[in-house]
């Protein structure tokens, strides 16, 4: 097993780093006239009336919009500044999976690109319960701590009059992940382990038992009591 661990990823440091500076056509103009020599041609080239001024500035045109492709492709190269081709990426990874779909409630571009990102150079690298946490925390999701079944048993907390019996029948495969914050949308506030009908915690739990544990395992949530 390598030694490789998911940092702690802040997905806020990641920046748009442009290839070229904003250049005007004057500035294009500027540029090619000292590639002239030096003399008359130098001079006509900085002359607005002159006709070889004339002729750079309609050069400048062609090649500011060069640089202008050359930057969307740059932008698109890497998933997290695709602004044109995130379709493209998307295929490329087979997104819509079993884990995420365009017409989930939960769906932004942002949540898109960082799936993408995961399952590209993230996922595979899952081998503690910090890189799980950190994982989870690049897709949005706050985690507490994780849990085993084994060691948690019957989670219902209030005295009831039923019998829930022995929740966790194979505890050692169920793992139970800890959460501060009550996901919209999902509001019983007790560390119930129900699975949440649609949102980015179900997502999280998909992309857990899809990608990272063995098939018999479960994955279950519990909100923090504090």
């Amino acid at each position: 097993m390598s030694d490789f661990s998911i940092p702690d990823i802040d997905s806020s440091k990641f920046k748009q780093q442009k290839m070229f500076v904003e250049n005007t056509r004057e500035d294009i103009v500027f540029s090619l006239s000292k590639y002239l020599p030096h003399g008359d041609l130098s001079i006509s080239a900085s002359n607005e009336n002159a006709d070889l001024y004339k002729l750079l500035y309609g050069f400048s045109g062609e090649m500011q919009r060069v640089e202008q492709k050359i930057q969307i492709l740059s932008d698109n190269m890497f998933p997290y500044f695709a602004n044109k081709y995130l379709d493209l990426w998307n295929k490329f990874v087979k997104i819509p999976d079993s884990c995420l779909s365009f017409s989930d409630s939960f769906y932004t571009e942002e949540l898109n690109i960082k799936y993408i990102l995961s399952k590209l150079f993230l996922i595979d690298f899952v081998y503690t319960k910090q890189d799980l946490i950190h994982l989870a925390k690049f897709l949005g999701v706050i985690i507490d701590d994780i849990l085993v079944g084994a060691d948690v048993g019957d989670t219902f907390p209030l005295p009831f009059p039923s019998t829930f019996g022995n929740y966790y029948l194979n505890g050692a495969f169920d793992i139970i992940i800890v959460y501060d914050a009550l996901p919209i949308g999902d509001t019983f506030p007790l560390p119930f382990p129900s699975e949440f009908s649609n949102s980015i915690y179900n997502f999280l739990s998909k992309v857990i038992k899809t990608w990272i544990i063995p098939i018999t395992c479960n994955v279950h949530f519990r909100y923090k009591i504090t």
